[in-house]
């Protein structure tokens, strides 16, 4: 298509012309037929062919750096690869730097002049050109495209903009729409993207030639926002459109893959039968065949299994054998030989040769088997090992860390009855069995040590990553805590946390040896926090050390009690409530109220057991326990609640309540009504003054009280603010505002006045001071009050998943402030930041009144670590500069001067 609009007048006529004349056409400030010829022609082969060349040397590059990772769904195009794209930034830089050469150079925008005053209709649109260059368009195009593949998704956006909007009859509107399209998609702003490819699908005269790129483009999209349906529509569009035998088989695959995580594994298997045929590179083969064997839905899986065993016996496979045996292990668990698949998943781990996703599947496996036979305690150091290693962006992620740390708890909890129950059989012990039990163990820890040093002179490179987990027992809970595998297991789990791998010797735990000074050594050896002697450390190859913990008296006997009951009762809360085995909490209550009948919480247990049996409607078995709740503690919240069957209900509705005049408290100062604000603190104040809300009910009351009269008053409340509620999570930024008005005091300004106004006469004393310390520097951002606002949260990028703010963000609009339109995106601020942007706000004051509102509530960093991220305000014009320079540090500095103070 380019090629077709080349300049009319000839090359080799042009080139004549320009020899003879020079550099009289070189300027773009004339608009002649010789100065377009010559600046055509000089634009084409000279910078354009050149950055058109780099172009295509650095998705070249991408191509080759980019490694498919076939554990997660293929990328449609290469430069999803961030780390690929870095391979070719030097060829990128090249092609924009020749894309900005061209448009400087050979653009020519001024008007040409007609001899005619009656223009025809080709001169009147040849005279509407935006650039009457005809290389500039094509400039500002590769200029997009290696900006997107810079990952510089904020200049390839204005990029592409430029050329559908400004050369709008040039003819490449279409491609930049559809690359502006793929910026959105990376950019992860997907609905964004979306709703180009519905505005250009949408066109009636649509050129056939773009049909497959829509088509992919409109499927990546889907892929990315992660509606798997319309991404299979589109694709299976794709594939139909699509010649190239390579892209064929990448989205024939992709295919299959999105069919097995949409949970259409006949489908997915038929797709990867299907591509075993198409001849595919040898490692999109192996791994077709891997996920034929994980997609097997029905029939005989014989003919799979060989396969697999065949896979297993190849050398070349060596590296994989955990994903084979994963595969196979997933067969036999498709036809109910549990046993078979726990010991193949187990052989998964074993031969893992650091293929850490792998290892995070073979973990929850093992851990699905063992939960779903009700052995919790086995099954917990798998789900803690698969939640170490497994990605956030893996389906169910947030589910499986929540069942890690309910079994987590349990074992906790679990661990110390057992050991306890252990130590106090062994206390019930004859001297001689005793004995007899700890000198087997020293054997056992003596032989254990022979063994290691063995296998330490053994060990390889890769002996850490190859040994499998030990399996865990679970039917010893009767046997000696030191011959408890399943707690030694959980022991071997907490060491590997704390200290990782190491080699049984002395001082183990220190990394550097010779840093053990004479001093440590006096001061590990003098006294406890006491001031008592220490304990002398005993040796576990003695029977001192095994006899140490043993309860052997009444009061040792009352510890080692006082260490069950409430460990005990944990248990059973956390069967009901967390892993809602009903059963087996109904065990454990009955066992702690049989040995603990006059503990604190044997009243929550009754009620707890009346609940349970209640459920599993053993109605004979719930009133007893009634009975004896309305009976033996009839003053009681549970007797209240069997008595009246809508207390809790009650008391829901209550917090409801509470929580409504908190929402409209909260809007109320976002909205700068005041008034309104107080109003409703004062309903809760008289109906609710003992909810637990009541601390932020005072920090809005006193924020909107100052608001409205004076600093002076503002700081007066905050202060008894600060003195009522020292723990409330408002205190912090209470004291800041005290902090600034103390400041513009000694600064002479006069704090009898509304907050409002005394910021604003500070940002002026403030500009100023700014402006003596730095008379000689540029500033980079300025102030302005009154101009739109952005409320900005930006985080590490390799440490915080911004969708996840964004999608706490959304949530917590809807539920605050349902009637605002604020737009919530995300966006990237160089490789270091991504932001999640809200807007609009029609000026500073209605931005930080949203900036208040943020630190009396945690909701929006539900789920990530918020020490990673900074919160600002920012105008749309400083926006728009910090985009382009990418100092945020600068920026903060800028904001906390000018706005927080």
């Amino acid at each position: 298509m380019i090629s077709n609009r080349l300049d009319k007048t000839p090359y080799f006529i042009t080139l004549a012309i320009l020899i003879v004349l020079g550099m009289s056409s070189c300027s773009t400030k004339k608009n002649t037929t010789l100065s377009r010829s010559y600046h055509n022609l000089t634009a084409r082969y000279n910078v354009y062919f050149n950055a058109k060349e780099a172009l295509k040397a650095g998705e070249k590059n991408i191509e080759t750096s980019h490694k498919d990772n076939y554990t997660n769904i293929l990328p449609m195009f290469a430069y999803s690869d961030k780390a690929a794209c870095s391979a070719a930034s030097g060829n990128m830089q090249r092609a924009i730097d020749k894309s900005n050469k061209l448009i400087k150079e050979h653009s020519i925008t001024v008007k040409p002049k007609f001899k005619n005053m009656e223009l025809s209709e080709d001169q009147k649109k040849f005279y509407a050109k935006r650039d009457f260059c005809n290389w500039v368009d094509d400039a500002y195009l590769i200029l997009g495209k290696a900006n997107l593949m810079k990952h510089d998704f904020f200049a390839a956006n204005k990029n592409f903009e430029t050329v559908a909007n400004e050369f709008k009859n040039a003819g490449l509107r279409i491609p930049a729409r559809l690359w502006q399209a793929r910026t959105k998609t990376e950019e992860g702003q997907t609905d964004d993207a979306i709703e180009i490819l519905d505005k250009l699908a949408e066109e009636p005269k649509f050129p056939e030639e773009y049909r497959q790129e829509l088509a992919a483009v409109y499927a990546n999209a889907y892929i990315k926002a992660g509606n798997y349906k319309e991404a299979i529509l589109r694709l299976e569009e794709t594939l139909k459109l699509t010649k190239k035998k390579s892209s064929k088989q990448r989205y024939n695959y992709i295919l299959a893959q999105l069919y097995q995580v949409s949970g259409d594994n006949s489908k997915a298997q038929e797709l990867f039968t299907n591509l075993l045929k198409m001849g595919l590179p040898y490692q999109m083969a192996f791994n077709a065949k891997i996920n034929l064997a994980t997609s097997f839905q029905s029939g005989s899986s014989d003919d799979i299994k060989k396969m697999l065993n065949k896979l297993l016996r190849d050398s070349k496979n060596k590296e994989f054998k955990d994903q084979i045996y994963y595969a196979l292990a997933n067969l036999y668990y498709k036809d109910n030989n549990i046993d078979k698949a726990l010991e193949t998943y187990k052989l998964s781990l074993s031969t893992n040769a650091g293929n850490l996703y792998q290892k995070s599947m073979s973990f929850l496996a093992i851990g699905d088997i063992y939960y779903d036979r009700k052995q919790y305690i086995n099954s917990q150091p798998y789900y803690d090992s698969c939640v170490t290693l497994i990605d956030e962006s893996v389906r169910g992620y947030q589910a499986l860390v929540t069942k890690s740390k309910n079994l987590n708890e349990l074992a906790k909890s679990y661990v110390i009855v057992q050991t306890q129950d252990s130590l106090q059989r062994m206390a019930k012990m004859s001297p001689s069995e005793r004995n007899a039990i700890i000198d087997k163990a020293i054997k056992t820890i003596t032989d254990k040590e022979a063994e290691d040093e063995r296998l330490q002179l053994e060990a390889t490179k890769f002996a850490s990553l190859n040994q499998p987990l030990n399996s865990i027992d679970d039917q010893n809970s009767n046997k000696w805590y030191f011959y408890n595998t399943s707690l030694v297991s959980l022991g071997k789990i907490e060491f590997l946390k704390q200290w990782g791998s190491r080699k049984l010797e002395d001082d183990w735990r220190r990394k550097n040896k010779a840093m053990h000074t004479v001093t440590d050594e006096e001061n590990n050896e003098e006294t406890d926090s006491t001031g008592a002697p220490k304990k002398p450390k005993l040796s576990n190859k003695t029977r001192e050390y095994y006899m140490q913990d043993v309860p052997q008296n009444d009061s040792t006997l009352k510890v080692s009690n006082n260490k069950v009951e409430p460990a005990l009762f944990n248990v059973g809360t956390v069967f009901m409530n967390k892993i809602e085995d009903y059963q087996q909490a109904i065990e454990t209550f009955e066992s702690f109220v049989k040995r603990f009948p006059q503990s604190d919480n044997i009243a929550t247990a009754y009620y707890n057991l009346y609940t349970l049996y209640h459920q599993l409607q053993n109605q004979a078995k719930a009133d007893i326990y009634k009975n004896l709740i309305i009976t033996n503690y009839s003053s009681s919240k549970y007797a209240q609640a069997i008595i009246n069957p809508n207390f809790f209900r009650d008391i829901k509705a209550r917090e409801s309540k509470i929580e409504s005049i908190f929402k409209k408290a909260y809007r109320a100062y976002f909205q700068e009504n005041f008034n309104d604000a107080l109003t409703a603190v004062a309903e809760a104040e008289k109906d609710y003054p003992d909810c637990e809300t009541m601390p932020k009910f005072q920090f809005i009351k006193a924020m909107s009280n100052g608001r409205l009269t004076s600093a002076s008053q503002m700081q007066t409340e905050l202060k008894t603010f600060i003195e009522k509620y020292p723990k409330s999570e408002s205190v912090e930024l209470a004291k800041r505002i005290i902090d600034f008005i103390n400041d513009q005091k000694q600064n002479g300004v006069d704090a009898n006045v509304p907050l409002s106004q005394l910021m604003k006469d500070s940002s002026s004393v403030t500009a100023k001071t700014i402006a003596q310390q730095k008379k000689d520097d540029k500033p980079l951002y300025t102030y302005q009050e009154n101009a739109p606002h952005y409320f900005v949260i930006s985080a590490d990028a390799d440490a915080v998943k911004i969708s996840r703010i964004k999608f706490n963000t959304i949530n917590y609009n809807l539920e605050y402030f349902s009637n605002f339109p604020f737009d919530v995106t995300e966006r990237t601020l160089g490789k270091k930041y991504n932001l999640v942007v809200i807007k609009p706000f029609s000026d500073e004051h209605q931005a930080l009144s949203y900036y208040d509102l943020t630190t009396i509530s945690d909701e929006l960093f539900d789920g990530v670590d918020k020490s990673k991220t900074e919160q600002f305000i920012i105008s749309e014009s400083n926006f728009e500069i910090l985009q382009k320079e990418f100092q945020l540090d600068k920026y903060l500095e800028f904001f906390y001067q000018n706005y927080i103070k």
